[in-house]
Protein backbone atom coordinates (compact mmCIF):
# COMPACT_ATOMS: atom_id res chain seq x y z
CA UNK A 1 0.00 0.00 0.00
CA UNK A 2 2.87 2.38 0.79
CA UNK A 3 4.42 1.66 -2.60
CA UNK A 4 1.16 2.61 -4.28
CA UNK A 5 1.00 5.96 -2.49
CA UNK A 6 4.65 6.62 -3.38
CA UNK A 7 3.94 5.82 -7.03
CA UNK A 8 0.99 8.24 -6.92
CA UNK A 9 3.29 10.86 -5.39
CA UNK A 10 5.81 10.28 -8.19
CA UNK A 11 3.09 10.89 -10.78
CA UNK A 12 1.94 14.05 -8.97
CA UNK A 13 5.52 15.30 -8.87
CA UNK A 14 5.83 14.61 -12.60
CA UNK A 15 2.70 16.65 -13.26
CA UNK A 16 4.11 19.46 -11.10
CA UNK A 17 7.37 19.41 -13.07
CA UNK A 18 5.46 19.74 -16.33
CA UNK A 19 3.45 22.66 -14.92
CA UNK A 20 6.57 24.47 -13.63
CA UNK A 21 8.41 24.01 -16.91
CA UNK A 22 5.31 25.18 -18.79
CA UNK A 23 5.23 28.39 -16.74
CA UNK A 24 8.95 28.89 -17.35
CA UNK A 25 8.39 28.50 -21.10
CA UNK A 26 5.59 31.08 -20.99
CA UNK A 27 7.92 33.53 -19.21
CA UNK A 28 10.69 32.82 -21.73
CA UNK A 29 8.33 33.51 -24.64
CA UNK A 30 7.88 37.07 -23.46
CA UNK A 31 11.64 37.65 -23.11
CA UNK A 32 14.09 34.88 -24.15
CA UNK A 33 16.97 36.62 -22.35
CA UNK A 34 15.42 35.40 -19.10
CA UNK A 35 16.59 31.89 -19.99
CA UNK A 36 20.02 32.97 -18.74
CA UNK A 37 18.67 32.84 -15.20
CA UNK A 38 17.51 29.22 -15.63
CA UNK A 39 20.63 27.87 -17.33
CA UNK A 40 22.38 26.47 -14.26
CA UNK A 41 19.19 24.80 -13.03
CA UNK A 42 18.53 23.38 -16.48
CA UNK A 43 21.98 21.81 -16.62
CA UNK A 44 21.55 20.25 -13.19
CA UNK A 45 18.04 19.08 -14.14
CA UNK A 46 19.32 17.46 -17.33
CA UNK A 47 22.15 15.61 -15.59
CA UNK A 48 19.95 14.36 -12.75
CA UNK A 49 17.10 13.35 -15.06
CA UNK A 50 19.48 11.50 -17.37
CA UNK A 51 21.09 9.73 -14.43
CA UNK A 52 17.70 8.70 -13.04
CA UNK A 53 16.53 7.46 -16.44
CA UNK A 54 19.69 5.38 -16.86
CA UNK A 55 19.35 3.87 -13.37
CA UNK A 56 15.71 2.97 -13.85
CA UNK A 57 16.34 1.73 -17.37
CA UNK A 58 19.25 -0.45 -16.25
CA UNK A 59 17.20 -2.09 -13.52
CA UNK A 60 14.12 -2.53 -15.71
CA UNK A 61 15.97 -3.95 -18.71
CA UNK A 62 17.95 -6.59 -16.81
CA UNK A 63 17.19 -10.06 -17.99
CA UNK A 64 17.05 -13.41 -16.29
CA UNK A 65 17.14 -13.97 -12.54
CA UNK A 66 18.62 -10.52 -11.86
CA UNK A 67 15.35 -8.92 -12.91
CA UNK A 68 13.40 -10.46 -10.05
CA UNK A 69 13.05 -8.07 -7.10
CA UNK A 70 11.74 -8.72 -3.69
CA UNK A 71 9.53 -6.15 -2.00
CA UNK A 72 12.44 -4.57 -0.11
CA UNK A 73 14.45 -3.93 -3.26
CA UNK A 74 11.38 -2.62 -5.06
CA UNK A 75 10.61 -0.28 -2.16
CA UNK A 76 14.20 1.04 -2.17
CA UNK A 77 14.02 1.65 -5.93
CA UNK A 78 10.64 3.40 -5.72
CA UNK A 79 11.79 5.56 -2.80
CA UNK A 80 14.97 6.48 -4.70
CA UNK A 81 12.89 7.46 -7.72
CA UNK A 82 10.57 9.54 -5.53
CA UNK A 83 13.53 11.28 -3.88
CA UNK A 84 15.13 12.14 -7.22
CA UNK A 85 11.79 13.33 -8.60
CA UNK A 86 11.40 15.68 -5.61
CA UNK A 87 14.82 17.13 -6.37
CA UNK A 88 13.89 17.50 -10.05
CA UNK A 89 10.67 19.26 -9.04
CA UNK A 90 12.67 21.66 -6.89
CA UNK A 91 15.01 22.39 -9.77
CA UNK A 92 12.11 23.02 -12.16
CA UNK A 93 10.43 25.30 -9.64
CA UNK A 94 13.72 27.11 -9.02
CA UNK A 95 14.21 27.75 -12.73
CA UNK A 96 10.70 29.15 -13.07
CA UNK A 97 11.07 31.36 -9.99
CA UNK A 98 14.49 32.64 -11.06
CA UNK A 99 13.06 33.69 -14.41
CA UNK A 100 9.94 35.18 -12.80
CA UNK A 101 11.88 37.32 -10.31
CA UNK A 102 14.40 38.39 -12.94
CA UNK A 103 11.47 39.59 -15.02
CA UNK A 104 9.88 41.40 -12.06
CA UNK A 105 13.12 43.08 -10.89
CA UNK A 106 14.43 43.77 -14.36
CA UNK A 107 17.16 41.97 -16.22
CA UNK A 108 19.96 44.47 -15.66
CA UNK A 109 19.22 44.83 -11.97
CA UNK A 110 19.11 41.05 -11.56
CA UNK A 111 22.46 40.62 -13.31
CA UNK A 112 24.27 43.02 -10.95
CA UNK A 113 25.88 40.85 -8.25
CA UNK A 114 26.78 43.90 -6.13
CA UNK A 115 23.24 45.27 -5.95
CA UNK A 116 22.56 43.85 -2.48
CA UNK A 117 25.90 45.02 -1.10
CA UNK A 118 25.31 48.55 -2.36
CA UNK A 119 21.91 48.57 -0.69
CA UNK A 120 23.43 47.48 2.62
CA UNK A 121 26.12 50.16 2.36
CA UNK A 122 23.50 52.82 1.61
CA UNK A 123 21.49 51.70 4.64
CA UNK A 124 24.57 51.91 6.88
CA UNK A 125 25.45 55.38 5.58
CA UNK A 126 21.88 56.59 6.05
CA UNK A 127 21.88 55.16 9.58
CA UNK A 128 25.09 57.01 10.44
CA UNK A 129 23.73 60.27 9.03
CA UNK A 130 20.44 59.97 10.89
CA UNK A 131 22.20 59.09 14.17
CA UNK A 132 24.75 61.90 13.75
CA UNK A 133 22.21 64.54 14.69
CA UNK A 134 21.95 62.97 18.14
CA UNK A 135 25.66 63.24 18.81
CA UNK A 136 26.81 66.22 20.85
CA UNK A 137 30.17 67.92 20.54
Amino acid sequence: MRNLSTVKEISDIGIGIVEDVGRAVMIARSDPVLLLFAEEGAREFRSRATSLALEVGASALQGGRNNLMDSGERTKLINHIASEMRILRGLAYGMERAMYWAKMRGIWRSLNPFDEWVNVDVQIANGVLSEAKYLKK
